[in-house]
């Protein structure tokens, strides 16, 4: 029933719908920040003066030489992100004073918004660009995300699984963000979460989108016969044989990695095939 596609990017497909966890960024000792050498030209900067190229990089422009001139100035530190005040006035300030770099989650940069940037509590960690990275195009809540292998497919960001982005022809067609209290769905829509068992038209065993040890009996029109049935300690809901089977979460629902999913349990219940 299901098919599922591990991507190096960490795209978990479920037929139209994906799921794309938001914590792939490596630390930012391990990787530069985005080149910013031509920066000031293609931003059409007009007057001398200091801008933040990225959340991190600060940079003086100087338009008046042929060409642009754009020299970057030492990266923030850990604590800080670059804040421009107004046009040619910008510097590192701390990250707990921040306005336009203020992050509660990886984001995509305000200033360039092509580079994805990751938070770690309250504190951008990392910038990455998205036009550099292999097979992707551009940022999405936080992400370099790629269409080019995929059309007409939601990608649902984990794990709060309330936003997501839409690939039509290789390329972002659309975003979605839902309320706090709701998930989007395959449709691109937005429901109350946690969504309820018998999902898609599923019939006979179905999995339980909260729990991979837990399953249903649907009669195929959204309805609920039976359950919840529960696995042994020592197996999970197999969404590709409808069965309780022994091995690991992959073989799970990808909505059980949202984080209104319940903890796993090991208590045992009837099963019904």
């Amino acid at each position: 029933m299901f098919r599922k596609i591990v991507e190096p990017m960490f795209v978990i497909s479920l037929l139209m719908v994906s799921l794309v966890t938001s914590e792939y960024l490596p630390p930012i000792e391990e990787r530069d920040l985005p080149t910013v050498g031509s920066f000031c030209s293609t931003h059409g900067i007009a007057i001398q003066g200091d801008f933040c190229a990225s959340c991190k990089q600060p940079v003086y422009c100087d338009p008046t030489a042929t060409p642009t001139v754009t020299v970057p100035w030492d990266e923030c530190d850990d604590d800080y992100v670059c804040e421009e005040f107004s046009p040619g006035l910008a510097t590192c300030v701390p990250s707990s004073t921040a306005t336009t770099c203020a992050c509660t989650s990886n984001m995509c940069d305000p200033y360039s918004p092509s580079y994805a940037a990751a938070c770690n509590a309250g504190a951008l960690d990392n910038i990455v660009d998205c036009a550099t990275e292999a097979g992707t195009q551009t940022c999405a809540y936080g992400l370099c995300i790629d269409c080019t292998k995929a059309s007409g497919e939601w990608y649902i960001v984990t794990p709060d699984c309330n936003a997501g982005y839409l690939c039509v022809s290789g390329s972002l067609a659309a975003t979605q963000q839902c309320k706090e209290n709701e998930y989007l769905t395959s449709e691109g829509k937005c429901e109350s979460a946690p969504p309820p068992p018998c999902l898609d038209s599923c019939s006979r065993n179905c999995p339980d989108p909260t729990n991979c040890k837990q399953y249903y009996y649907c009669d195929g029109d959204g309805g609920v016969l039976s359950g919840p049935f529960t696995c042994d300690p020592d197996e999970y809901f197999d969404t590709a044989t409808k069965q309780c089977a022994k091995g690991d979460s992959s073989v799970c629902d990808p909505l059980t990695q949202c984080a209104f999913a319940q903890p796993l349990n090991d208590t045992l219940s009837p099963r019904f095939y």
